[in-house]
C-alpha cells in the first residue's frame, strides 16, 4: 500500500502513518514532543505485551498434565495483560489527542479502548508496524493464485 499507508483524521489533527516502528515513533514524538518519554515507554510496552501474548499462547498449547507450569510463562508482562487499553493510555499519556491517535485502529479489534485488552491492542499495532498490504485486484486474487487454472475454468462454468 502507499506510504503513508494510513491517515488518521481528527477535527484538529491529521496524522500520517508511515511503515516502520522508528518512523511511527519519530512521527509521534514530532507531533507530541511533550510526551516523548511516554511514547518511548509505549513502544517498549508494545513489545512486552506481544511477548506475553506469545508466551500465553504457548502455555495453552502444553499438554494438560503440564498446565501447572503455565504461570511461569505468563508472569512476566502480566500487569500489561490485565489492563484495558483505556486504562493503559490514561495512566501513561496526558494528551487526549495522542491517546486518540494511538487507538485509531481500535476498529480492527472490535472493542473500544475502555473495553479492549491492551494485549490485543498491542497485537494489532505490532502487526501494522511494518506497513499494510492489500493484494492488487482484491482478496479474491489470493484464492485465484492457489486454485489451478483448470479448476478455475470449471468453477466459472458452474
Amino acid at each position: 500500500m502507499p506510504d503513508p499507508y494510513d491517515i488518521f483524521v481528527y477535527p484538529d489533527l491529521r496524522f500520517n502513518v508511515r511503515p516502520g516502528r522508528e518512523n511511527l515513533k519519530q512521527d509521534l514524538v514530532a507531533c507530541f514532543p511533550r510526551e516523548k518519554e511516554a511514547i518511548n515507554k509505549y513502544f517498549t510496552d508494545l513489545k512486552k505485551a506481544g511477548g506475553w501474548s506469545s508466551r500465553f499462547t504457548l502455555s495453552r498449547s502444553l499438554p494438560g498434565w503440564s498446565h501447572f507450569i503455565s504461570p511461569l510463562f505468563t508472569v512476566k508482562g502480566s500487569g500489561l495483560a490485565g489492563q484495558t487499553t483505556g486504562e493503559y493510555l490514561r495512566q501513561n499519556f496526558k494528551d487526549p489527542r495522542l491517546r486518540a491517535v494511538l487507538v485509531s485502529q481500535w476498529g480492527n479489534y472490535g472493542l473500544p479502548p475502555q473495553l479492549s485488552s491492551f494485549v490485543i491492542h498491542a497485537t494489532i499495532v505490532n502487526h501494522y508496524l511494518d506497513g499494510a498490504y492489500y493484494p492488487a485486484g482484491g482478496a479474491k486474487t489470493i484464492a485465484d493464485s492457489v486454485i489451478p487454472p483448470s479448476n478455475r475454468r470449471r468453477q466459472g462454468a458452474a
